[in-house]
């Protein structure tokens, strides 16, 4: 395999009204050796109230003054407020999915160390044709970094979904949205036995109940996990960090302010050296991972819920745990 390919994916950002972060983000994008082979899609979304005009504005602004340094800037700025996730989807399927077999999103609260484009192209040539490799995220939590350190490869592999600075290919992003729905994830869960159903990690089962409940099966990170789970498909992550996400501030639709998620090894100016390349083996992970980081205890309420899932399917289960008052 040539994996001197020069194929380079685009790079999709979604943005409305965070100035500064868009900002960061476009000028570390600017930074990363493969900038001038990149092209660039931004979703600028229109801002749902007056609050959110004036870092609107300063976006335009920013925009109408040029955006240099990469292969071309296309602009696709919305009259009306789509909200993240339609503004992305109609980004990914009626601009870019036509014209690129794979592509690179963020959201506009990311930064990227100048090797980050290198790195993700790297490894979206080398495993377009492997069906295991679903996706690849050039973003790693501190703990995973400490977990992972003096461990075999230089990546790891994992059935979860992580959107800070992700690529995917087109044929297999569209088998996700082909396959997934309620429905499908319904009968995931039916033909999982009983006892099986103690192998999924707590966290993604805990997971699985919460969007049971909400009644929300939306193709977005946390579904996706699930989706990997029940395929046993796996997205790849470095172990050490390429990307740092500074939304963590409580000015996004995640609202979480802990700062402290991003205390790892990011650099930004400084390159990785290419050991990254080094491509022969990588770690899955096992149950140790997931206890490690996700150390849920027993939920008395969360697995009465999926076991009422399990037999009775998932009408029959709501409503009888709302009769019951459990849900």
């Amino acid at each position: 395999m040539d994996l001197n390919n020069k194929v380079y994916a685009p790079v999709m950002i979604i943005t409305c009204n965070r100035y500064a972060h868009f900002k960061a983000c476009i000028e570390s994008l600017r930074k990363n050796t493969l900038a001038a082979e990149t092209e660039i899609f931004i979703g600028l979304d229109y801002p749902p109230s007056a609050e959110y005009e004036d870092g609107y504005n300063k976006i335009k602004d920013y925009i109408a003054s040029g955006i240099d340094g990469f292969k071309q800037v296309n602009i696709i700025k919305r009259e009306y407020n789509f909200g993240s996730q339609e503004n992305y989807f109609d980004l990914e399927t009626n601009i870019v999915m036509p014209k690129y077999d794979r592509w690179i999103f963020t959201e506009d609260d990311n930064v990227f160390s100048i090797d980050f484009l290198d790195y993700m192209n790297y490894y979206l040539e080398l495993y377009k044709n492997d069906d295991k490799i679903f996706s690849i995220c050039g973003h790693t939590y501190p703990r995973e970094e400490a977990f992972f350190s003096g461990k075999e490869g230089y990546n790891f592999a994992r059935c979860g979904f992580n959107a800070w600075g992700y690529g995917v290919w087109r044929d297999k992003w569209q088998d996700a949205l082909n396959t997934f729905s309620g429905e499908w994830i319904e009968t995931m869960v039916k033909k999982t036995s009983y006892i099986d159903s103690f192998k999924i990690p707590k966290r993604i089962k805990h997971n699985l109940v919460y969007c049971f409940c909400k009644d929300s099966w939306k193709i977005y990170d946390r579904t996706l996990t699930f989706y990997l789970w029940f395929c046993q498909k796996y997205q790849l992550f470095p172990h050490s960090t390429f990307v740092k996400n500074n939304g963590l501030d409580g000015s996004g639709e995640c609202l979480v302010n802990d700062a402290s998620r991003n205390e790892g090894t990011f650099e930004n100016e400084t390159p990785k050296s290419e050991t990254y390349k080094n491509h022969s083996k990588f770690s899955v992970v096992g149950k140790d991972y997931y206890s490690s980081f996700y150390p849920y205890g027993f939920d008395r309420n969360a697995e009465i819920i999926y076991l009422a899932m399990h037999l009775l399917g998932f009408k029959r289960a709501k409503t009888v745990l709302q009769r019951l008052k459990i849900i």
